[in-house]
Parts: structure tokens; sequence; C-alpha cells
């Protein structure tokens, strides 16, 4: 086949048969016309050049926003959530289970989600999926994961949390939800300000309301150091919290319930002299100790122990150690070692 020379003259296509011009020649063939185009394309041009310096610059500052939705993996949840949903959802929209979390928690977790990046930030909330059941109206109320919701909301990091509905009850009344949350042992009503269980439906509303236990900080910062195991069981901690309340003196002041929830936290009004830092290192001995003696052998967890370290070493807690465990102690791994035996098993 032969393909014409580069500088052959340029033939318009007609219609076979015809004399009459093509379309576009017609078009081009006044001034007036050619203007018209010129005018059109400009327009066009200067429209695509400011639609990409939109994205341009919403990409360039995407990380100063919190995400609302994350990972393409999960869709978010729809207006209404049905038992086995899997999806992103607002986390002020999920009713706690709990009167308190434990703030020196949050303040150990709250630095590495601001070091995170956009991908880390999605790997790791993807893998925190908060367990829910639906109540009456549909609300969704957390089994697990107030802390990691506390501390993604204080931070600013994403307005959502990957939440698994676990059952549907929203067919009950209220009265009716909580006694079948109570017998399933899927809430906790020991109010830290009151000392006492009160009744479910006095449970802040959402996470931002909850208040503070130093006794649940001092159960992680103690099952981080091998005192006991997590077995999955709810309330695990709190559990260990309760007993280390009977056993070890506060020297702490709980604070007041209407300055100091988990949006106060950190704030001159929640701590005046900032001292629960201090008294949680202060006790964790002590909490070891209590942990391997024979009034706690009931407690779920007793013995299973993995000592992991203390957590959060870029922040306030760094040069904190586990301190030693008591004789009466038995064989405690290390999270190493225990990793390493599980892999030999596996092959």
């Amino acid at each position: 086949m032969e393909y014409p020379s580069s500088n052959a003259e340029y033939q318009p296509l007609r219609e076979p048969g015809s004399n009459k011009e093509p379309f576009l020649d017609q078009f081009f063939s006044t001034p007036t016309r050619r203007i018209t185009l010129l005018i059109l394309s400009s327009l066009l041009l200067v429209g695509m050049l400011t639609v990409s310096v939109i994205v341009v610059v919403n990409v360039s500052y995407g990380n100063n926003e919190p995400n609302t939705v994350q990972s393409s993996d999960y869709p978010p949840c729809g207006a209404e959530l049905h038992m086995g949903d899997l999806c992103w959802y607002p986390i002020l929209g999920l009713h706690p289970t709990q009167y308190s979390v434990g703030f020196e928690e949050i303040r150990c977790k709250d630095e590495e989600l601001y070091a995170f990046t956009e991908d880390e930030l999605d790997h790791y909330l993807a893998k925190k999926i908060v367990p829910v059941v639906l109540g009456p109206d549909n609300v969704p109320y957390m089994l697990d994961r107030h802390h990691t919701s506390s501390v993604v909301l204080f931070t600013e990091r994403s307005t959502v949390m990957l939440v698994q509905v676990k059952e549907d009850w929203s067919q009950y009344s209220s009265s009716v939800f909580w006694q079948k949350m109570i017998e399933n042992k899927w809430v906790y009503l020991f109010n830290p300000q009151q000392t006492f269980e009160q009744p479910p439906q006095y449970i802040p509303p959402h996470v931002s309301g909850l208040l503070d236990d130093p006794y649940r900080s001092l159960a992680y910062f103690a099952r981080k150091c091998g005192a006991f195991g997590d077995t999955g069981i709810p309330y695990l901690e709190y559990a260990w919290a309760a007993y280390y309340r009977t056993k070890i003196e506060p020297n702490v002041e709980i604070p007041d319930n209407d300055y100091c929830n988990v949006y106060e936290y950190d704030t001159e009004l929640c701590w005046p002299e900032r001292d629960q830092n201090e008294w949680v290192i202060a006790s964790l001995p002590l909490a070891v100790n209590l942990s391997f003696s024979e009034e706690a052998m009931n407690i779920p967890g007793y013995g299973l122990g993995v000592i992991e370290g203390i957590p959060c070493q870029e922040t306030v807690f760094a040069g904190w150690e586990c301190p030693p465990l008591p004789p009466q102690a038995p064989p405690i791994p290390t999270k190493a070692k225990k990793e390493k035996k599980e892999k030999k098993k596996k092959k």
C-alpha cells in the first residue's frame, strides 16, 4: 500500500458524487466563525485548568481534613442498619455501653494516630471493627472499641468507624433491650464517679461524653506487662480494674463530670494538677503483684498474660518500664517468644 507523502496537498472529504464543501470547511469559511471558535476553545481550556487546580489542592491538603469514609473495600452505612452489615458509620452515632474509659490509655494512643499517614490510618481502622447491637430506633450500641473510637474522635483523624452488626434487637422496647444486654453481659454499668452501678439509661449517648476511670488505665498497662491475659471476654480489663480498686488507694482525684470527658480530658479543667500519669506508673508494680495473688485466681485472664512492654514510648510514657513479676507468678512469655512459638505450631 502506498501512503501519501507528508507534503501532499490536503483534500477535504466529500460525499461521493458531490461538489459541496464538507461541514467543517463551511464553518471555518469566514473570519467571524474562526474567532468564535477560538473564544469557545479558550473558555473550555480555562474551565479544564480550574478543575485541575481544585483536584490538586484537595489532594495536597487532604491530610488536614478528617476522613468521612475510609477504605473503599467497605461501603458507608445506609440510612438503616441490618443484621450482618459491615460498613462505615459516624462515630457520634454510636451509642456506648459503658460509663467510662481510661484516659491514660487514650493519651497513650493519640500520638500514634496523629503520626499515621492516610494509608496507615485506613489499614488501622479497617482492623478495628466495632461490633454493635441494634437497639430501639435502629440505634447501634457498641460492644467494644470504646477507647479506639474515643481516640479517633479526639484526634479528628476520622469521623467514622467500621462497624459490624452482631445482633438486631431493634424490635424490642428500651426496657426489654437493656434487660437482654445485661443478661448477655454486654453492658458495664459501673460509674467511677459514683462508685456504684447506675441504670443503663444514664450512659452517655456518645463516646465524647465518656468519663474517666483511672483504674481502667492501670489495668491497661498492667496487661501490657503480663499481669493477665486478654481472653476476649467483654469488659475484661474493667473486671481487673474493679479488683485493683479494692486493693490500691487512688491518691488521685476523680474529675468532676461537668468538666471531664473524652473531649476535655487533656485540659486544665479536667486535670488541674495532671497527676494521674504519675499515679498509674507508681501503682503499676503493686497492680502486677496483686494480679498473681490467690484472690485474683477467679478473674478471667489470670496467669495468661504476655509481656508486651509499655507502649507509646514516643509520648509522655517514654522511659516507662514494666516492673518485675512477683516470685509466685507462673512463667509469662514475652510477645516475641509467643509469636515465635505460634509460628512453629503453624509449620
